[in-house]
């Protein structure tokens, strides 16, 4: 599933990125920068962290 706000501005659930079994997002913001949002098992994420630029070339995360 991945949602959209406004263009190039996307978040798409991966699987679990750090292997600890939660799920995590990954979401980039209308400049192209990509983050991981790390799941804390309860619903909520933590912090983002900046993984990746220059997504903004990009129609949308799959």
């Amino acid at each position: 599933m991945t949602t959209s706000t406004r263009r190039n501005s996307t978040a798409k659930p991966p699987a679990t990125s750090p292997g600890d079994g939660r799920a995590d997002l990954i979401a980039r913001d209308t400049s192209g920068n990509l983050y991981r949002l790390d799941g804390k098992g309860n619903g909520s994420f933590t912090t983002r962290k900046e993984i990746a630029t220059g997504w903004d070339v990009y129609e949308g995360l799959f």
